[in-house]
């Protein structure tokens, strides 16, 4: 049993544009046993109670209707079944079922899924894989297929025909409506990741693999593909000048997507790493409405020697801006490219932990894309900035 209660809500962002959220409350109840050789999991979950009257909008054939959440859009309901196969596989089978303003929290993705869990309600779900092992390699097969309870609300302006009028509907969002279609939009997504780790001692996919990684060379190489049938209701973004949030003028269209993606680490020698990752693939804004997915790619790589000096580069064609708000706003650039020296000093170790010095160059170009601000109508074609920096932890 767990209960969360949020005491306040906070004021200002955590960073430049993240939207600041509505203050809720979930309950949840969770049991896990053996059955038939396998592990059944079962969960129930009450969430957002204070939204109970709560009146929305949405669409019936062509005809707008105003309803209002119920004590069961609160009820959220999941089951996961899971056996061995064989010797050495692992099936699993998951069904969720979770009402309009059921949400419960940040899903686990586990063993670098890429698949488009969402922490919200409004929602029938399936998933399932298997992941099978052969020695030092494992495939890992997964899917997910979901549907909205209610769908997204197109944008219409109000018509009037004589003296009828019909008032038109616009795309939800979370601060005027107690729900919207967001990343739990309607989706059908299917991934394949194959991994080579000879040494499981210290498993590939832990937060930490870049340091802990054992092997003298490890690597993956996924694949997650993705088809959104439906558009989605208006993402919120917080508005620093005013310290409120502000709804996008629309949602995300349909679309299909893929992320192709590998990463590779090298131990040639006590005291030496390397680390590799790729990306590839087609993906869509956060926020900004009516753009087409972008097509990128992405290499970066990364020297640890030492374990107390790294050396890493990247290269980025027609990717997104590392920054939340460049892909919240659809900002991309032609090229960007990086260069950075970290000097970790204490005996953590630790790259995200350490206190550390560092040194970074970055050079990107620039288009329509970058961003009016920034490119100025073509007045500024590139971008070469230095960094120094000292963090100190603690």
């Amino acid at each position: 049993f767990m209960h969360s209660e949020d005491i306040a809500r906070r004021d200002d962002s955590s960073s430049a544009t993240e939207a600041i959220t509505r203050q809720s409350r979930q309950t949840t109840l969770y049991a896990k046993r053996s059955v038939g050789g396998g592990d059944l999991e079962l969960g129930a979950l009450i969430a957002s109670t204070e939204k109970i009257g709560d009146k929305y909008d949405r669409m019936e054939g062509a005809n707008v209707v105003v309803d209002e959440i119920k004590d069961q859009d609160t009820l959220g309901f999941k089951l996961r079944y899971a056996r061995d196969l064989f010797s050495s596989s692992r099936a699993y089978i998951g069904l969720n079922f979770a009402g309009l303003v059921a949400d419960s929290g940040d899903p686990l993705k586990e063993n670098g899924t890429e698949l488009p869990y969402s922490a919200l309600g409004n929602k029938r779900e399936i998933d399932g894989g298997i992941l099978i092992s052969a020695g030092q390699y494992s495939f890992y097969p997964r899917f997910l297929i979901r549907e909205n309870l209610v769908d997204a609300n197109p944008n219409i302006n109000p018509v009037t025909t004589g003296t009828t009028l019909s008032q038109g509907i616009n795309a939800r969002n979370r601060d005027d409506d107690p729900f919207a279609v967001l990343d739990n939009r309607e989706a059908k997504s299917a991934e394949l990741i194959f991994t080579y780790d000879p040494t499981p001692a210290t498993p590939f996919y832990d937060w930490n693999a870049d340091l802990i990684e054992d092997a003298a060379f490890a690597y993956n190489i996924g694949l997650t593909a993705t088809s959104y049938d439906t558009a989605t209701d208006a993402e919120l973004v917080f508005n620093e000048e005013f310290g409120v949030n502000a709804a996008f003028g629309g949602g995300l269209r349909a679309e299909d997507v893929y992320l192709l993606r590998s990463k590779l680490i090298f131990n040639p020698r006590a005291g030496l790493n390397y680390i590799v990752n790729l990306r590839a693939g087609k993906q869509q804004s956060t926020g900004e409405t009516g753009k087409a997915a972008v097509d990128f790619f992405g290499i970066q790589g990364k020297m640890i020697v030492d374990q107390e000096h790294i050396y890493s580069a990247h290269v980025k064609i027609d990717d997104f801006g590392p920054y939340d708000f460049q892909r919240q706003y659809n900002i991309t650039f032609p090229l960007q490219l990086e260069l950075e020296y970290t000097l970790l000093l204490d005996k953590l170790r630790d790259e995200k932990r350490s206190s550390k010095f560092g040194v970074k160059g970055l050079y990107r170009e620039l288009d329509a894309d970058s961003g009016a601000g920034v490119f100025k109508e073509g007045a500024n074609q590139h971008m070469f900035e230095v960094r120094t920096y000292y963090k100190f932890s603690f």
